[in-house]
């Protein structure tokens, strides 16, 4: 969810909760000043009885119309309270009960009580109330609708730098060396924004740049001393001298030197595919590249006796040949080293996958088996062979998998539609 929308969920709740509250207390108030004044008019009302009683001695004429009522009753005890109340009487006339506000006071006229009450509708209070509130609601609706209108385009718009920062990072690449282009701007908290993001851009070029000269460097010295020391290697084997258990020793070490330069290489390949350093712009016939391989390997399936069945559809792929090969090299090799003697390899390519299934006992851990140095039981383990091929597909945008099905391990490489072009 983008934080422009939540913001707007929440300022519409808090928004409508705040106007809600507000109309309820705003009608709460209204009813009472329009009750008070409901009941002011009563009490003159009364002191105007009160007054033409001790003028008149008499009590004034009954009144029953629709705007009020007047009446007296006689009282058999006395009654000094005044009270103010609402009641609801049954009108013939309109034949619903209608709700009057009324005063009850007593009269005393030549030493006879009376109970004058003095009634006025309150209808016409709780039409007034009805229209106070309508027209709250309609400001209230046209205060929602400017609130939406200016969360809308205003808000919008003044989210506009931070969009524009978010899409010059997208298009921020250290191996591309883009430059950011952050523009100027006058709130405060989007320029400390473009400064921070600035700041950080550099500060990642800069151990980019770093790291990729390290690992550059790295590798190129060790090259150097390795070279020599396989070479000095080469030198003392020959050595008609060496007695059995030296050349033994010495062949271990000769052995452990060339594990060392390749696995020097494969984190170097890893580094590299890592930092974006190869260009997939090439048009490789897959199948044509696969047979290339097959043939290379040809002696190693011999010498373990195993069973090939290839089959192809012609494929081309627009990609980076050099790693095409290297996938395809870690795969067969390693197809080779975990597969026993007179086993089974499988090797499909059809429009949509390639398939490289080799003959199995176990099934291996399908969550961890692509982690570097990876390691089964008590099985030397994979090395870098398998983490290669994950990021090389990773690179080239094309889901590998791998599955135990009928004693095969079986290692897919999907091919999207945007990827390849078929011949």
């Amino acid at each position: 969810m983008k934080l422009l929308t939540k913001y707007r969920q929440l300022n519409l709740i808090a928004t409508c909760s705040i106007l809600l509250v507000s109309a309820f207390c705003y009608y709460i108030v209204v009813w009472q000043i329009l009750i008070a004044q409901l009941d002011e008019d009563l009490t003159t009302e009364r002191q105007e009885v009160m007054d033409f009683v001790k003028i008149n001695d008499n009590l004034p004429l009954p009144i029953n119309n629709k705007t009020q009522q007047l009446f007296f009753v006689p009282l058999q005890k006395n009654k000094t309270s005044t009270t103010i109340s609402s009641v609801s009487i049954y009108d013939a006339t309109e034949k619903e009960k209608v709700i009057f506000r009324q005063i009850e006071f007593p009269v005393i006229i030549q030493g006879k009580s009376f109970l004058a009450t003095v009634r006025e509708p309150q209808a016409e209070t709780e039409d007034l109330i009805q229209y106070i509130v309508l027209v709250t609601i309609i400001m209230l609706v046209i205060l929602l609708g400017l609130l939406f209108f200016i969360n809308r385009y205003f808000l919008k718009k003044l989210w506009n730098p931070f969009y524009k920062t978010l899409d010059e990072l997208k298009k921020f690449s250290l191996y591309k060396k883009t430059t950011l282009h952050l523009e100027s701007n006058k709130i405060t908290e989007f320029a400390q924004l473009n400064e921070s993001v600035m700041s950080m851009a550099n500060q990642v070029k800069r151990e980019y740049t770093s790291l990729k000269v390290f690992t550059e460097n790295a590798s190129h010295e060790m090259q150097t001393p390795l070279a020599i020391i396989r070479l000095k290697m080469d030198n003392l084997i020959q050595d008609e001298n060496l007695n059995a258990a030296h050349l033994n020793q010495l062949n271990d070490i000769y052995n452990a030197v060339g594990k060392l330069q390749h696995l020097m290489q494969s984190l170097l390949l890893l580094t590299k595919i890592e930092n974006g350093q190869f260009m997939a712009n090439e048009n490789v016939l897959l199948d044509k590249l696969i047979t290339e391989k097959v043939n290379q390997f040809h002696e190693l399936f011999q010498s373990k006796n195993i069973g090939l069945k290839v089959q192809l559809t012609n494929k081309n792929i627009l990609f980076n040949k050099q790693l095409l090969e290297i996938l395809l090299n870690n795969l067969l090799s390693n197809a080779v080293r975990y597969t026993r003697e007179n086993g089974q390899l499988e090797i499909i390519l059809n429009d949509f996958e390639l398939n490289i299934c080799n003959s199995g006992e176990i099934a291996l851990n399908k969550l961890e088996i692509f982690n570097r140095f990876y390691k089964e039981h008590n099985s030397p383990g994979m090395g870098l062979g398998l983490a290669i091929i994950k990021q090389i597909c990773a690179f080239a945008h094309f889901p590998v998998s791998y599955r135990f099905h009928k004693k095969m391990h079986c290692f897919r490489i999907s091919f999207l539609a945007s990827n390849f072009e078929q011949n």
